[in-house]
């Protein structure tokens, strides 16, 4: 789809979610579709027009994508709740995206943090078993809050030597 969003931030609203694959490498991913609501600048005297943004699942990105859905309010230990009518949805949340242009073959297109546009099946149970299968662990460990401290040790008193007087012999 041709640029028509100019580069910059923008609040969206999500409208659709899902999971996919790739048409060339079939690599696995979790999508958002969303309408552009206003710029980051408060203004949007523009129609809007429904986007995608993608999360990819492979072993090079897996971390960082498991830490953005748990940013946007997942807890979930399965991938089968992001599926629609799953445990969570996303749908009517509203998300801050960037929106970049990239050219090719003499053509602007709009980048929405991960590129999207793709058709959009309804459910891919098949998808979510075999992510469970080969990510669902990470989603069963505790998260990790980078700015959380570990909680400190109640010092313990300090043992005294007895007396003299109090040894017995």
């Amino acid at each position: 789809m041709p640029a028509y969003f100019e580069p910059g931030s923008y609040k969206c609203q999500v409208v659709a979610q899902g999971f996919d694959k790739s048409s060339q490498k079939q690599t696995p991913f979790f999508w958002m579709a969303f309408q552009v609501i206003e710029s980051a600048s408060g203004d949007m005297n523009q129609p809007t027009y429904e986007r995608d943004v993608r999360l990819y699942l492979h072993e090079n990105t897996i971390d960082g994508t498991i830490e953005r859905l748990r940013g946007l309010g997942w807890d979930g230990a399965s991938w089968s709740d992001l599926e629609p009518g799953g445990a969570h949805s996303f749908v009517g949340q509203m998300i801050d995206l960037v929106c970049t242009h990239e050219t090719v073959e003499g053509k602007t297109f709009e980048r929405w943090d991960f590129p999207g546009g793709r058709a959009r099946p309804e459910h891919q149970t098949d998808l979510c078993k075999r992510l469970d299968a080969l990510y669902g662990a990470k989603l069963r460990l505790p998260r990790e809050t980078k700015c959380a401290s570990k909680p400190k040790a109640k010092p313990q008193p300090a043992q005294q030597d007895p007396a003299d007087d109090d040894i017995p012999f």
